[in-house]
């Protein structure tokens, strides 16, 4: 008896078995992965917020005074300049004022992510760029 090309059933299914196995271990990871990209984006996001508020106050020429504690949002009018979302918490450790100039005072701000990790930002004057510290 001869043997054709191809494969036999026993071969498919072992194949099968272990590109499930493979399967079985990236699967989760890939889904860790998306959530912590999604919390980089996010993160950035705020922070960029931050950073766009002299630009904001001059654009408005009003003065922004952010006070010590919980930080829920920054508005000007109608306009919500920043805004942390339901999910992360914010408070300034500081008074920071940013003159209608654009002009920041500095100070430093905790940025508190949804699984409870802390980041200090501290707001450099005279243009608020934040440096993150963990």
């Amino acid at each position: 008896m001869t043997r054709t090309a191809g494969f036999t059933l026993l071969e498919m299914l072992v194949v099968l078995a272990v590109i499930g196995m493979l399967m079985g271990m990236v699967v989760p990871r890939l889904d860790r992965m998306q959530e912590s990209y999604a919390l980089r984006v996010d993160k950035k996001r705020i922070v960029d917020q931050i950073e766009s508020l002299p630009l904001a106050a001059f654009q408005h020429g009003q003065p922004i005074r952010i006070d010590k504690g919980p930080i829920k949002s920054v508005a000007l009018g109608k306009d919500v300049l920043l805004e942390p979302g339901s999910r992360w918490s914010l408070s300034a450790l500081d008074t920071i004022r940013i003159g209608f100039t654009g002009a920041c005072s500095g100070g430093r701000v905790v940025l508190t992510d949804p699984d409870g990790g802390r980041t200090l930002l501290t707001l450099a004057a005279p243009d608020c760029r934040a440096t993150e510290q963990s």
